[in-house]
């Protein structure tokens, strides 16, 4: 139905004044528009505060952003909270699809055995928060999907076996509007 190619150079910054380094992290098709969305991390040079001097880059802050395909154009964004207490790296929500409407959901690994879920208005708001009990201790394979009613559904694998979860965060949805 539509072809969009996104160079690197065309990915939008928060600023031009400021350095920023843009990496397209996730992409995921909307469910019922005509739109796209797409998960954008910025970097920044990270400076040493006794020597000034630059040591490497380190995480500032995610975004949102969605493409309406019809036009072939960036049609809004929102910010991404951080999770979690010390905001590692690797403790940033990571969107894993949108349902029926349109809501996005986003998970972060909090320990070794909790994931924040994340479910978000299409205007960026917090629909819900949640917690998913995940053992991830030797696990080699982890993937996260939501279905088209918002079930979430989690593959994880291990050296000795495949484990399958659900969640029913469907049920956490409000009911207004839904097509079911």
């Amino acid at each position: 139905m539509y072809v969009v190619r996104i160079g690197m150079d065309r990915l939008p910054v928060p600023s031009l004044e400021e350095d920023y380094i843009a990496v397209l992290e996730e992409v995921q098709p909307a469910v019922t528009e005509y739109r796209v969305y797409l998960k954008v991390a910025y970097y920044r040079a990270a400076v040493d505060p006794d020597t000034a001097k630059e040591y490497g880059i380190e995480f500032d802050h995610a975004r949102v952003y969605w493409i309406d395909l019809e036009e072939g154009r960036y049609d809004g964004y929102f910010e991404l909270p951080r999770s979690g207490v010390g905001d590692d790296e690797e403790r940033h929500f990571s969107l894993i699809g949108t349902n029926q409407d349109e809501y996005l959901y986003l998970v972060a690994r909090e320990d070794a055995n909790r994931t924040s879920l994340l479910i978000m208005e299409p205007d960026g708001s917090v629909l819900r928060r949640r917690n998913l009990i995940i053992p991830e201790a030797d696990i080699v394979h982890r993937n996260l999907s939501v279905s088209f009613e918002g079930v979430v559904t989690g593959l994880l694998a291990y050296p000795d076996r495949v484990d399958l979860y659900w969640w029913r965060t469907d049920r956490l949805l409000p009911t207004i509007g839904r097509g079911t």
